[in-house]
C-alpha cells in the first residue's frame, strides 16, 4: 500500500504543473502556441 503523504505529494505536484500550463498558455492563440517552440516545449515538460 502507499503512502498516503507521498500520494498528497505527488496530487499538489500534479496541480502545480497543471497551474503552470495554464499561466504559459493564457491568452494564447493556438497558432501562437504551436509557433512558439520555447512555449511548446515548456507546456510539454510539464504534461
Amino acid at each position: 500500500m502507499r503512502e498516503p503523504s507521498r500520494d498528497k505529494g505527488r496530487l499538489e505536484d500534479i496541480v502545480c504543473y497543471a497551474e503552470n500550463v495554464l499561466s504559459f498558455v493564457q491568452g494564447k492563440t493556438f497558432e501562437e502556441f504551436i509557433s512558439d517552440k520555447l512555449l511548446y516545449f515548456a507546456v510539454l515538460k510539464n504534461v
